[in-house]
């Protein structure tokens, strides 16, 4: 094929599959692909109940001060529960039995969402007379690995004493300099769900995240920071810094452990709990490395694809009403045009002295 005859081709091909592309197909594939997001999205909260539960919960706590304002005022209303108080006062007790002045002592609890760590910080802080700080409440600090270090710092809680300070990552995130008494909380997974789906805030991350993988690497990094360990109660432990402080390589010590010291060579706090609680290193970054990947991507999926085909379908269907004859007579003159899904109207010649006929041509005998 010559270079002239290819670019013919290529010139007439183009105009028979090129699309059309005018005013009314932006429009319908606008609307479409705002319909299919919708669908999409709807398909999602169909999915996920808990992202269900959260979303319907901020939406009801608009003007109201948010989700977090109504769970307090909520929990206010409920009072403490008695196993709390009881699991406070076990602890404090044992505070002052190693003769620790409480105002001279910051205490760090750390367990995954939906555990309790912050009603048990607040009742620990309300019996020992101690300052409360809710860092999960004071942003968000899963999307960096060393966003809870600093906020500490420029919170201006980093060489203060007596404070009870509760995260959930701040056993993997944070300096373990910064707190003498750590106290891990753990529950089994369906509790967990419950108490989510109760409180309604956080609900969408039993959706999303590996819970069991979480709380795996909080424990790793609890058990990594050494000192005397305490059993307060079922799924609640305590560790009492030794008089030189927190262990602040024992973590990476088992991921060496775990993978061997090439490997575990440059890692972060967070990253060498997860390595050491799994046995594998992680490869996902910071924010995603405790999202389920089908989940992860499954989402974006169903709201890209419901976006997608709303489009294709309601321009194809424009076009489709566009083209298709209103005139019976004229439809029956209508047929499929080949390697083309189009259809075209098959022009007929003209009856004869018509309007618009060729002259007849006289036979010649």
């Amino acid at each position: 094929m010559s270079g002239t005859t290819y670019y013919a081709f290529c010139d007439e091909l183009e105009k028979i599959a090129a699309p059309r592309v005018d005013e009314g197909d932006v429009m319908a594939g606008a609307g479409g692909a705002a319909a299919g997001t919708a669908a999409g999205t709807a398909g999602v909260l169909g999915r996920y109940k808990g992202l269900r539960i959260e979303l319907g919960a901020h939406l009801a706590s608009i003007g109201k001060g948010g989700a977090r304002a109504i769970e307090a005022q909520e929990a206010a209303k409920r009072g403490t529960p008695p196993q709390v108080i009881a699991q406070a006062k076990a602890i404090a007790k044992e505070i002052r039995r190693r003769g620790l002045d409480p105002k001279k002592i910051n205490i760090a609890i750390g367990a995954t969402g939906g555990t309790g760590k912050t009603t048990l910080a607040r009742e620990l802080a309300r019996q020992l007379g101690l300052e409360h700080r809710d860092l999960d409440a004071a942003g968000k600090h899963l999307t960096k690995g060393r966003q809870v270090e600093k906020y500490i710092e420029s919170a201006g809680l980093k060489g203060r004493k007596g404070i009870v300070m509760d995260q959930s990552h701040i056993f993997t995130k944070a300096n373990p300099g910064h707190f003498d008494v750590a106290i891990r909380l753990e529950k089994p997974t369906a509790q967990i769900r419950k108490q989510l789906e109760r409180r309604k805030r956080g609900a969408w991350q039993m959706d999303v995240y590996d819970y069991d993988r979480m709380s795996k690497s909080i424990r790793s990094a609890f058990d990594g920071l050494g000192g005397d360990k305490l059993k307060v109660d079922t799924g609640v432990e305590a560790r009492f810094a030794p008089q030189r402080g927190f262990d602040r390589q024992g973590v990476f010590r088992q991921a060496e452990h775990a993978v061997g010291e090439a490997k575990s060579k440059a890692m972060s706090r967070e990253k060498a709990a997860i390595t050491a609680a799994t046995g594998k290193v992680p490869r996902a970054p910071s924010a995603y490395r405790y999202f389920r990947l089908k989940h992860l991507t499954g989402v974006p999926a169903m709201i890209g694809g419901g976006a997608l085909a709303g489009l294709t379908g309601a321009v194809a269907l424009k076009r489709h009403l566009e083209d298709r004859p209103q005139n019976p007579a004229m439809r029956a003159e209508l047929q499929p045009a080949a390697g083309n899904f189009r259809h075209r109207r098959i022009p007929q010649p003209a009856a004869p002295g018509a309007a618009g006929a060729a002259p007849a041509v006289p036979r010649v005998a």
